[in-house]
């Protein structure tokens, strides 16, 4: 965008060569390099072809927002943060935010997870470890059969009614987090079934580029209750609506708050 790129605009040539016959996941890896490098890209714009000199750099995603993407409103009386992802950062972005939100001394939380496909586990961790008692379970881990508990470290910090939104998308390390504030009793969950991703991979790298990914580990809630090709079930089931999906309303959004209001 800040070189000038448009949606709609048909990516022709890459550093002169022809993007045809190409996959996206070669077209991605031709455009992409080290970050101070020049690409220079040809598109097609309504017929015209145009060339842009793009001087690639690193993107940081934004994980943890404070505004819902919503035409819903949330009332200034209701602290809202939404998770799209658990990376390296979320943790910390989190607790930031989670800061700012209490400190309007709200009467309730709502923590969006929907289409929040997870990420670090750690990350989950530390989210969960605001609102978790120190010493409590937030995960257990099952290793060739044996179960490992996962406890909390901090201890919580947040203690007003909190509503947890999910869905479908809501995956992997975003059930660890629904699932130890459902079991622990620390939230409402409002939503449809979650995607039900309940194990743990490790990736090793080889020098060649080439990597492995295995399966190390099946993660349960702290309950024991097992997510792997089930998925959580919301205390309260909120179907999106033909209003909500042609973007008019949020009706998930909008029992969160009648829920906590």
């Amino acid at each position: 965008e800040k070189a000038g790129l448009k949606v709609g605009d048909i990516i022709k040539k890459i550093d002169g060569i022809s993007t045809t016959g190409l996959d996206a996941n070669e077209l991605i890896d031709s455009i992409k390099g080290p970050s101070g490098t020049t690409v220079q890209i040809t598109v097609d714009r309504n017929g015209q072809l145009l060339d842009f000199s793009i001087v690639r750099g690193e993107i940081t995603l934004e994980t943890v927002l404070l505004e819902a993407n919503s035409t819903t409103e949330v009332p200034d009386t209701i602290g809202y943060i939404a998770i799209y992802q658990f990376t390296g950062s979320t943790g910390a972005d989190f607790d930031d935010m989670l800061s700012k939100t209490m400190a309007k001394n709200p009467k309730g939380l709502i923590l969006d997870l929907r289409d929040n496909p997870g990420g670090y586990v750690e990350a989950a961790y530390e989210v969960l470890e605001q609102f978790v008692p120190k010493g409590e379970t937030l995960a257990e881990m099952k290793i060739s059969g044996k179960i490992i508990d996962e406890l909390s470290q901090a201890g919580s910090t947040v203690t007003v009614p909190m509503a947890v939104l999910v869905n479908e998308g809501t995956a992997s390390s975003s059930e660890i987090v629904a699932g130890a504030l459902q079991d622990h009793g620390l939230a409402t969950l409002i939503g449809e079934q979650t995607y039900g991703k309940g194990t743990v991979q490790e990736v090793t790298v080889f020098t060649d580029g080439s990597f492995f990914k295995l399966s190390i580990a099946q993660w349960l809630t702290p309950d024991g209750h097992s997510v792997d090709n089930v998925g959580l079930t919301p205390d309260i089931i909120a179907k999106p609506t033909k209003d909500d999906v042609l973007g008019k309303t949020d009706s998930q959004l909008q029992r969160a708050i009648d829920e906590l209001s």
